[in-house]
């Protein structure tokens, strides 16, 4: 009997101290790891994201760096070719060209519109002042969202967006389909900064996070 009632005195005991302990544990684990829930409401604040992005890549410093990338040689096949295609005012459009980042499931619409804003909505949104892959002078320069609005699916942001931005490798390489021929580039380095700081073929670029102009910058040269 007295052997019953020690052993329910350390059960007791053992509960009590687990009580105590519980409250401890969990406190410690939110301070850790974030509630999901409050991550979420600025990951999906694509506003938020667009402060970020529309704000200039180019300086004035940097934008000279592009007068002269292939350094004078004179072949016709460098020259500038016009665009086939007018790049629309106040609406969104495709041409049917395609990006892929195969190393991060990338694949998805190229979109064309003067209006930044609006295109970012669709997905992967190509400067219209600069290049396109069937010409010369310019880098061509594409930029998304990583995470866009709340209504999106992981799925879909992992196929169409540039949310894995951070796992991209140097050595990677992205297609490009346009005119349905395929263009090929390797990555050369990803930056983590304000503005465009080097030349390239293929400069791709998105958030790094939430609270800073600082950016994901994706250098690519043509292969």
């Amino acid at each position: 009997m007295q052997n019953k009632v020690s052993i329910i005195i350390k059960v007791i005991g053992y509960i009590g101290v687990f009580l105590m302990i519980l409250p401890i544990g969990i406190l410690g684990y939110s301070v850790i790891v974030p509630e999901k829930s409050a991550v979420q409401a600025e990951e999906f604040n694509s506003e938020k994201e667009n402060d970020i992005l529309l704000k200039p890549i180019f300086t004035e410093k940097t934008a000279t760096k592009f007068k002269d990338p292939f350094l004078n040689i004179n072949n016709e096949e460098l020259n500038e070719l016009p665009l086939q295609f007018e790049v629309p005012v106040d609406s969104v459009v495709t041409t049917g060209a395609t990006i892929r980042i195969p190393s991060i499931g990338v694949s998805t619409t190229i979109y064309e519109s003067q209006d930044a804003e609006k295109a970012l909505e669709y997905g992967v949104w190509r400067d219209p002042t600069m290049s396109t892959p069937d010409r010369y002078g310019k880098p061509i320069v594409m930029a998304a969202h990583r995470w866009g609005s709340e209504s999106l699916s992981w799925e879909w942001r992992y196929q169409n967006l540039f949310n894995k931005f951070d796992q991209l490798q140097p050595g990677s390489t992205v297609e490009i389909t346009w005119n349905n021929k395929i263009y090929t580039f390797k990555i050369r380095s990803i930056d983590q900064n304000f503005v465009v700081e080097e030349y390239a073929d293929l400069i791709l670029y998105t958030c790094v996070y939430y609270g800073s102009p600082e950016r994901y910058i994706v250098y690519a040269d043509r292969i």
